[in-house]
């Protein structure tokens, strides 16, 4: 029998409805100089290696690349905390037996479904609710789903490790009689067969989020509060803007900021950092922006979080500050789940842990879920797509006029190059802004935008 895990606190408070962001619009921002549509036609990838690289020597240009190439690895690292599936503890049943692929096994989980606190259903994990809130709440539930794995389809050098990233024993529905049949497959003898392929269509599941409300961050100095709603990766645009602007209200932006760079801690200059925090605050609440960021108290996040903390201790002026980041790197993710809830956010981060913890400093999260655990990557498309979908929205009817956004470069690897590239082919063109000196591929990209332009 798998021990019971301990009962997650839950806190059955209602999540209290937030006031609109009063948002000061003005004509100036606080930036770099855009390249112009000649430069933007210039920098792509090869150009970077023709005009950068060549001029390193050859074990400087193999370290940068090796470096940057290493941040943005998928990570491969357990929780900090074992899920034991409280499936067992509700009798979860295995829904097909084990399939044999060759010597691999593929094992298809299920959860026995009964009554929960007040009458709701529970899947193997604990849910908690405010009273009355699931009956105001059936749109979020209706709308929007998270992903699990319901396969173990066992990575060939580590049989204990699915291909989603868990622990076997940490998939929802591993029960004692389970864990029985599959200790007795030998996994993994034959090297020399063709891993099948983990996908998230082929071996995740669907289901109503058991993620939202209200996040309270413990363990500093003040207490910050965010909304957040756990999303699936394929999650429609339309969907997430109108949970914003109805459920959350907040008032449509005059300008989207979409900050990139490294995910893993940098240094900045203080300097650099000072002059740059204050130009994005200040581009924020003269114009009535939203900034969008990873959402993780690591890298880039962390830098915008640190300005705006500078920012709150000065002023009362809110800005809507939203992390989207990938539900499956997050150290401490079960304390979010439950449905309209007051959720405490614990942000101290295990030294041993390869996860993140979320950014105190946001004002709004959504979690991307592909069903994936340690890895980045699901929340790309998605942030993607709700840049191009609020870009379509009419702030000024007569003209037409949509919402400008704005890309922002600090530092980061090579997927942030091709991030640039990929903001540069769009039509029209989306304007992006480098912060020269942050380090890496932002330093690469001025460089490459100023030989472009001195006809190098």
């Amino acid at each position: 029998m798998w021990p019971q895990a301990p009962p997650r606190p839950c806190d059955t408070v209602r999540a209290e409805s937030a006031a609109r962001h009063a948002a000061s619009v003005g004509s100036r921002t606080i930036m770099k100089k855009q390249p112009s549509a000649g430069a933007a036609a210039e920098a792509d990838l090869s150009n970077v290696h023709r005009a950068f690289l060549p001029r390193l020597t050859e074990s400087t240009a193999d370290r940068w690349i090796k470096a940057t190439t290493q941040l943005f690895l998928s990570l491969n690292g357990e929780e900090n905390e074992a899920l034991v599936s409280l499936a067992a503890a509700h009798s979860a049943d295995l829904v097909s037996s084990s399939l044999p692929d060759g010597n691999k096994v593929i094992i298809k989980l299920g959860a026995h479904r009964g009554r929960g606190k007040g009458g709701s259903e529970e899947v193997g994990e604990c849910e908690c609710f405010g009273s009355g809130s699931q009956s105001q709440k059936p749109w979020i539930e209706s709308t929007f789903t998270k992903r699990e794995c319901v396969y173990i389809l066992p990575v060939s050098k580590d049989p204990h490790r699915c291909c989603c990233g868990r622990l076997v024993r940490q998939h929802v529905g591993f029960t004692a009689s389970l864990a029985a049949k599959y200790s007795d497959v030998k996994l993994g003898e034959n090297p020399n067969l063709t891993e099948q392929e983990w996908s998230v269509e082929k071996h995740t599941e669907a289901s109503p989020t058991d993620a939202y409300g209200v996040i309270n961050f413990q363990g500093g100095s003040h207490s910050y509060r965010a909304k957040y709603v756990r999303v699936s990766h394929d999650t429609r645009p339309e969907s997430i803007l109108r949970l914003m602007l109805k459920d959350w209200h907040m008032e449509l932006p005059k300008i989207l900021i979409s900050v990139h760079g490294g995910v893993q801690n940098f240094e900045l200059h203080p300097r650099i950092k000072q002059v740059v925090g204050k130009g994005l605050i200040k581009a924020a609440v003269t114009t009535g922006a939203w900034i969008l960021t990873g959402g993780v108290n690591t890298g880039v996040a962390k830098h915008v979080g640190d300005a705006l903390k500078e920012h709150c201790s000065r002023s009362s002026k809110k800005i809507c500050t939203i992390g989207i980041a990938p539900w499956g790197v997050l150290e401490n993710r079960n304390d979010l789940i439950g449905r309209d809830i007051i959720a405490p956010y614990q942000t101290l981060l295990n030294p041993l842990s390869k996860l993140n913890v979320l950014n105190n400093l946001h004002s709004h999260f959504l979690l991307v879920d592909d069903g994936t655990v340690g890895r980045y990557g699901a929340e790309v498309q998605l942030r993607r797509d709700l840049e191009k979908h609020i870009n379509l929205q009419r702030i000024h009817a007569r003209i037409g006029q949509g919402v400008p956004v704005v890309a922002l470069i600090f530092e980061g690897g090579p997927n942030v190059i091709l991030t640039v590239l990929e903001y540069l082919q769009e039509s029209p063109p989306v304007p992006v802004v480098v912060c020269e000196g942050t380090g890496r591929a932002a330093d690469i990209l001025a460089y490459v935008h100023k030989q472009t332009e001195e006809g190098g």
